[in-house]
């Protein structure tokens, strides 16, 4: 089997001979597996691979999310944060009540019948696009080293 070499340009199906010529489509293709780690040797792929992996998102937790999103849609209009700037604090303690009240047993919510958690990623989701949006109001008490405190407390694992 002769070595092939796909054309890019003009016709994006024609496989091409070293030399050139096309290879008569009853030839089979030996492609080499890709180096790079790489499904496929398909160019669109390591396009799609530098992307971030929106696939590696649960949908499960995406449709719960989003039956979160209905209803604040529903209550306050679809994307009001983007119209309205919001403050911070408002998502941080409806997501902290909601966090809670799952801590403490109680798997969805009795007014909207959604999950509490469901509840709690929708309010951190309005949060991080607001603040992409340049339409959060940043109301956080000021700066502390929790984060420092929690790196130095944490025990190594051997």
């Amino acid at each position: 089997m002769s070595e092939v070499q796909l054309s890019l340009f003009p016709d994006l199906h024609t496989a091409l001979e070293a030399d050139g010529t096309p290879v008569p489509s009853t030839t089979r293709l030996k492609l080499l597996p890709p180096a790079d780690g790489a499904p496929d040797t398909n160019p669109k792929t390591r396009y799609g691979m530098a992307k971030p992996p929106i696939g590696l998102v649960p949908g499960t937790a995406l449709v719960q999310i989003a039956e979160s999103f209905r209803l604040g849609a529903q209550k306050y209009g679809p994307a009001n944060w983007r119209v309205d700037p919001v403050s911070s604090s408002t998502y941080v303690n409806a997501a902290m009540r909601h966090l809670l009240q799952w801590v403490d047993g109680e798997d969805t919510d009795p007014e909207s019948g959604v999950s509490h958690l469901a509840h709690v990623a929708a309010c951190v989701c309005i949060l991080m696009d607001a603040q992409t949006c340049s339409t959060l109001h940043d109301d956080r008490p000021p700066k502390a080293p929790t984060g420092d405190l929690i790196r130095s407390l944490t025990k190594p694992i051997s």
